[in-house]
């Protein structure tokens, strides 16, 4: 992580060609999926970001590289659009 600039690393510190700007926003948070094959991405904009790792590896040239498949846009349903929580800040419980 520099500045906004997201880069993926693989095995012991090996540099792909996966970099991502987050624009405004700083990673504050990340975790990985069960199976490590998902990265979770907290920022300090309050947005949760979810890359495919398994895509990553993909990349093998700074021409392959497709943010659209490596950035996940919703694997997950946190909650369904007619809650009342949906687009509503997380806070501490």
């Amino acid at each position: 992580m520099i500045g906004t600039k997201f880069r993926i690393y693989k095995d012991r510190l090996e540099f792909t060609y996966v970099e991502m700007d987050l624009e405004d926003r700083k990673v504050t948070a990340a975790c990985f999926s069960e199976t490590n094959d998902i990265l979770f991405l907290g920022t300090s904009a309050g947005c949760m970001r979810f890359i495919d790792l398994q895509e990553c590896l993909e990349v093998t040239s700074p021409e392959l590289f497709e943010p659209e498949k490596i950035e996940l846009k919703a694997p997950y349903v946190v909650e369904p659009d007619s809650s009342n929580y949906v687009n509503k800040p997380i806070t501490n419980l």
